[in-house]
């Protein structure tokens, strides 16, 4: 089974979650010591507001060394979007990313079909080959292998869904063919996997024009989803107007990209809620059309 390939139009705004992650310089000080309730009401904000999707990403175990650089805190992908989806009714839910070798092609579909089942069909799947050389070998996996690891799995997780797999996993997800698939990574090896077997991109820490140089060289996979910071409170500086923010969303859309993931600088949960509802108000009303 598969769909057919979205044709790039408008941008969708969706949110990295704080909270759910504790990344050093990137995510909100306020978000350490907020509680389930702080994220049910940032979840529901966004949902009412109108954003696309928020996000929850995957880390099984950080190395004590690196918690400086990369953080302690990462809740599991799927309670985490689970409790989320129990509290909201229309937004998308996005494992950004799901590290892929590090579950059983058949412990994820069920993971993964229960989800997309419980919440009427939101997942948005959008998974990696994982990159922390100590998490692997803290697991048990190989490492080197994790490229061909990640195809033959994303392989089964098709196969299932597809019923042409030896074993039955259930419940089935609610989306023909499974969830949308964005492939994560920057290297022109992803964008390949993304527009062989994917629908969509997620690339970061990429300049605009070398995203599009690869994409019109490798094709374009239908959606990309790419990572950005808007600040209309002006709480990291001077405050971004309605003006300048879309400037800068019709250059990422002529760079290839579809999906905006984005940031919003805040020291509290109250702020961030107000930099989501100014956006909404100000910017989102444009997304749709911008092409």
């Amino acid at each position: 089974m598969s769909r057919p390939r979205l044709q790039p139009r408008g941008m969708a705004i969706g949110i990295g979650t704080p909270i759910v992650i504790s990344f050093p310089g990137k995510t909100p000080q306020w978000s350490a010591t907020a509680t389930p309730h702080d994220l049910t009401l940032l979840a529901q904000a966004a949902d009412r507001l109108g954003y696309a999707y928020l996000t929850v990403s995957d880390h099984i175990v950080v190395p004590r060394k690196a918690v400086a650089a990369m953080g302690a805190t990462w809740f599991a992908p799927f309670p985490a979007l689970a409790y989320i989806a129990a509290s909201t009714q229309r937004i998308g839910l996005c494992t950004h990313i799901l590290v892929v070798p590090y579950r059983h092609p058949l412990v994820a579909a069920r993971d993964i079909g229960t989800l997309d089942h419980l919440s009427g069909g939101r997942l948005i799947l959008g998974v990696g080959t994982g990159h922390l050389r100590a998490e692997f070998r803290a697991l048990g996996i190989d490492h080197d292998a994790r490229g061909a690891i990640t195809d033959a799995y994303l392989d089964e997780l098709r196969r299932v869904w597809a019923g042409e797999s030896d074993y039955v996993v259930a419940p089935s997800p609610v989306q023909p063919a499974g969830p949308r698939l964005w492939i994560g990574g920057n290297t022109p090896r992803a964008l390949r996997r993304a527009v062989a077997v994917g629908d969509g991109w997620v690339p970061w820490q990429i300049e605009p024009g070398r995203l599009r140089a690869l994409i019109d060289s490798h094709g374009h996979p239908g959606e990309v989803a790419y990572p950005a910071t808007f600040d209309m409170q002006g709480v990291d500086g001077p405050a971004h107007s309605a003006d300048a923010c879309l400037a800068r969303l019709h250059g990422l859309r002529q760079s290839g990209v579809t999906a905006i993931t984005a940031g919003f600088p805040s020291r509290s949960l109250a702020e961030f809620i107000a930099q989501l509802e100014s956006f909404a108000a100000d910017v989102l009303p444009h997304c749709e059309s911008m092409d």
